[in-house]
């Protein structure tokens, strides 16, 4: 999840955290 391919925006990571965390 830390690692992000460039071009995503910080808001995508967050939000791709928030969903593995459900």
């Amino acid at each position: 999840v830390r690692l992000k391919p460039a071009g995503e925006t910080q808001e995508s990571v967050v939000t791709r955290s928030n969903f593995c965390n459900l």
